[in-house]
């Protein structure tokens, strides 16, 4: 009959709009295969791979981890700036997950000289190679006696180049990094350097000043030295990548490879353990 025929037209009508709507849903679930979809992938961590263009499904689902775990952890707000080093060239590799803008005030990075870009981040030739990070310890720490940065380094070399950092001019203070100098990693925060015997370039290198007195470095997730003292000055140079800020601007470049970097709030000793497990998980999965 006429009746049984409109309930019929009616149904497939039904079933015809239910697919379509099933069809559309799962295809923006998949959009993004192989990192998660939208929902399951922090905004933050969308947005700095739409404005790096990665398009590595697994350098995608790294970012998204490392976003969560930060967030789960509640350290995405001790951060001031992070590094991922993505993309395998500058125009990737400048951008700081915390503030995707393109400007000096979001600490994005500008290279110079002779940087090589791939897989496992950016490396320096040790003659003229360095980043400028815009972050100016004086001006961008909320306080100089409160702060940490860091960094992963994945080759073993001995050299007197300086992986991160900065010195005040004419003077022993600094806020920088150099990991094996003749066997000798030093280490400094808004004081003159700590030397420790360090033998293996290599690792998850964790840098911390919770107060006047107590600022450590952290190898892979254990202590490696203790700092010395605040020392009042005013550490008024960004700090750089693959080099040191120095008297006369760039200095003391490394052949090193850094394959995560960043630059935060202070870290208790249990956050710093937490930190190097996150970076850990973030290295691992893209295998550097």
């Amino acid at each position: 009959s006429n009746k049984q025929m409109e309930v019929w037209r009616s149904m497939v009508k039904r079933i015809i709009i239910l697919l379509f709507v099933f069809s559309s849903a799962y295809g923006q679930a998949n959009r993004f295969a192989g990192f998660g979809s939208r929902n399951t992938c922090p905004v933050e961590a969308l947005k700095f791979i739409d404005s790096s263009g990665i398009t590595d499904e697994t350098e995608k689902s790294a970012v998204c981890t490392l976003v969560k775990q930060l967030k789960d952890s509640a350290l995405w707000t001790s951060m001031r700036a992070v590094y991922p080093l993505l993309g395998r060239s500058s125009s990737s590799c400048k951008w700081n997950l915390m503030d995707i803008r393109q400007n000096d005030a979001a600490f994005r990075l500008v290279f110079f000289g002779g940087i090589t870009f791939d897989s496992l981040g950016i490396t320096g030739n040790g003659s003229n190679g360095y980043s400028n990070t815009f972050f100016t310890p004086s001006l961008n720490y909320d306080s100089l006696q409160a702060g940490s940065y860091g960094v992963y380094l994945s080759k073993n070399v001995d050299e007197s180049g300086c992986a991160i950092g900065m010195r005040v001019t004419v003077s022993a203070n600094a806020v920088a990094f150099s990991p094996r100098v003749s066997n000798i990693a030093y280490c400094s925060f808004t004081s003159t350097h700590a030397a420790v015997a360090n033998t293996d370039s290599r690792g998850i290198y964790i840098t911390t000043r919770l107060n006047r007195a107590s600022s450590k470095t952290f190898k892979n997730g254990s202590l490696l030295v203790t700092h010395n003292t605040y020392v009042a000055a005013t550490y008024n140079k960004p700090m750089f990548l693959l080099a040191r800020n120095d008297d006369a601007g760039a200095a003391f470049f490394s052949t090193n490879t850094i394959g995560f970097a960043f630059i935060g709030k202070p870290l208790t000793d249990a956050q710093s353990s937490t930190l190097y497990n996150i970076i850990n998980t973030f290295k691992t999965t893209l295998g550097r």
